[in-house]
């Protein structure tokens, strides 16, 4: 399934107790399980954001990134950002809790369940 935030740029970034990447236009993927950030020449680096303390970097390695395409699998629950300059989010489900959700200004929201599988929901009437 595509994630509809192609060519928005991350505007902002929050740590605190989730990874929080507000993206222009208003759309918010939130992720709360452990995610990996790879690219070209990159090793891949994982993160904890229930455990960062600080954001470890993550304002000077995708801030200001624009989304080139981001796709989430609708069996596994996983999410798979590519971002410009060849980074790669990826986040994977989790077994016992949501580890991410995509939200929109409109109410249109993508939440990755436990276990894994997608739930969706459109825009508030």
């Amino acid at each position: 399934m595509q994630i509809d935030i192609g060519t928005r740029r991350i505007e902002e970034i929050d740590t605190e107790y989730a990874v929080t990447l507000m993206f222009s236009g208003g759309v918010q993927i939130r992720i709360e399980g452990s995610f990996t950030i790879s690219g070209t020449g990159r090793a891949p680096t994982t993160f904890d954001p229930q455990n960062l303390g600080t954001d470890q970097g993550l304002h000077r390695v995708i801030g200001g990134g624009t989304v080139e395409f981001a796709t989430a699998d609708e069996n596994s629950g996983s999410l798979v950002v590519t971002l410009s300059g060849g980074i790669i989010l990826r986040v994977a489900a989790d077994p016992d809790f949501e580890s991410w959700t995509a939200s929109w200004p409109d109410g249109n929201t993508v939440v990755s369940m436990p276990g894994g599988g997608l739930s969706c929901w459109g825009p508030r009437p």
